[in-house]
């Protein structure tokens, strides 16, 4: 089982996860928002600073309808791992993450975790325990992770 947990002033979940992008060389760590209504997983500008994301090596650009309006963007070919700490197992998917353009109203906002990933786990998040956990019922792989 994955554990995530609760925003440290919101009520919103997140999961962390190991993010690689072969093409750029960029690999590192995120926090995403589970985001069900998110078609597909996003990296906000924030996160991709974080990682140290090239922009100018970025090929597919895409735009996106969002809440806020159009989005513009880059389809990155990427796997996202997940570590399930009890049973020393990471379940990893292979799968197109957009790295959204910086904007003045997106210098702030999360990573989201779309339903490409979340529509292939059971979730459950119940508040009145602060409890948020997902089961993967499908990956691209699994791999064994003996942890010290």
């Amino acid at each position: 089982m994955l554990h995530g947990r609760f925003g440290d002033t919101t009520t919103t979940p997140f999961i962390e996860a190991s993010v690689h992008f072969p093409r750029l060389n960029v690999r590192g760590y995120i926090s995403f928002l589970a985001d069900t209504g998110a078609s597909g997983t996003v990296l906000m500008p924030p996160d991709s600073k974080k990682l140290g994301v090239n922009f100018n090596l970025l090929e597919n650009p895409v735009t996106s309808t969002t809440v806020g309006g159009p989005a513009k963007g880059f389809m990155e070919e990427a796997v996202v791992a997940f570590l399930d700490k009890d049973k020393n197992i990471i379940y990893a998917y292979e799968i197109k993450v957009q790295i959204f353009k910086r904007t003045r109203g997106n210098t702030t906002l999360p990573s989201l975790l779309g339903r490409d990933i979340l529509n292939r786990w059971r979730v459950v998040i119940d508040h009145s325990t602060n409890f948020f956990a997902c089961t993967p019922r499908s990956w691209d792989f699994q791999i064994n992770a003996a942890i010290r």
